[in-house]
């Protein structure tokens, strides 16, 4: 059995356990799509289903059981967002819903503005409170840029910086990683690690220094260094081939000069992480240097008390 619904151009025919549709000569006008209750709303195309509406309002293309509001999933997924003026940039904003009720955009991405081929940046966007505010940009040669707009650093550049100050790191032929700090001047500036007084790398434009924060207001107990020369006698230095490269080296094995001097040694002897990997120990050598400065004070009243001597025996003797 069979009904036919006739108009004076579409025709749709419902015939036992099918459906049947066939071309509409004009465009339908159609509000509202409805699934029956507690189903899945279904659109198919070409006899695969393409877009699913489940009962949740949660939207699958691609899928017919979506886990989020929007869920597109092949086997190369791709959303375009194209801007079909000249010119325009495409836009993807997230936005959120603030504390007191209103909208709030909360991420901005601008896509690049292409424009007559000429050369475009990616631009990201927050708000923090005052309105949105770029925050990082991709410019249009690769470099990823944060905390300021433009830079005058070298290709492949990663930089950031706030003010008339920024860094900037590069990957340059004979470097794994070149860091440069400088400000709007050219002139470089110290980085400082971890926390404001720990220490910096800094330079006066000619020569680089490692500095160690030193300042007494940081210290107490201060006493002056004995028993440094006797310490001295107690070190091993030596010389030997680094197993990589087999290029020469001299100076301290860790362990041994953990055994008089600790306070020089990073690391614990023969220590591996948890996949058995060695955790290999490290030497502060500029530690040193205080207990050596010591040693050759101690060395030298020694060596002035004997010139005493010397010069009293031979004034009896004369």
């Amino acid at each position: 059995m069979s009904t036919i619904i006739n108009g004076s151009s579409p025709s749709i025919t419902f015939s036992d356990n099918s459906t049947q549709t066939t071309a509409f000569t004009t465009t339908p006008t159609i509000n509202t799509i409805t699934s029956a209750a507690s189903t899945a709303l279904t659109l198919q195309s070409a006899g695969t289903t393409a877009v699913t509406v489940d009962t949740s309002q949660n939207v699958g293309i691609g899928t017919t059981s979506p886990t989020t509001r929007l869920d597109v999933r092949s086997s190369q997924p791709t959303i375009n967002a194209q801007a079909t003026t000249n010119g325009n940039a495409a836009l993807l904003q997230l936005t959120a819903l603030s504390s007191d009720g209103s909208n709030t955009c909360a991420v901005q991405v601008i896509g690049a503005s292409i424009g007559n081929n000429s050369a475009s940046n990616m631009i990201f966007k927050n708000d923090g409170g005052s309105g949105l505010t770029e925050r990082m940009r991709i410019d249009s040669s690769g470099n990823v840029i944060m905390g300021n707009t433009s830079y005058d650093y070298s290709t492949n550049g990663f930089g950031f910086g706030a003010g008339n100050t920024y860094s900037y790191f590069t990957r340059t032929s004979g470097y794994a990683l070149l860091v440069n700090l400088k400000t709007t001047a050219g002139a470089l500036q110290s980085f400082t690690f971890n926390q404001s007084g720990v220490g910096n790398v800094s330079t006066n434009g000619s020569n680089c220094t490692f500095n160690s924060t030193s300042d007494y207001r940081l210290k107490q107990n201060i006493q002056p260094m004995t028993g440094a020369l006797a310490r001295v006698e107690l070190l091993k230095p030596v010389t030997y081939n680094w197993i990589r490269e087999n290029q020469a080296g001299e100076g301290f094995i860790a362990h041994e000069l953990q055994e008089v001097v600790p306070e020089a040694v990073v690391g614990t002897k023969d220590a591996v992480d948890e996949k058995g990997n060695p955790v290999y120990q490290a030497i502060d050598q500029s530690v040193l240097v205080a207990t050596l400065t010591a040693a050759i004070k101690e060395l030298n009243a020694k060596v002035d008390a004997q010139a005493t001597t010397i010069a009293e025996l031979q004034a009896k003797v004369g």
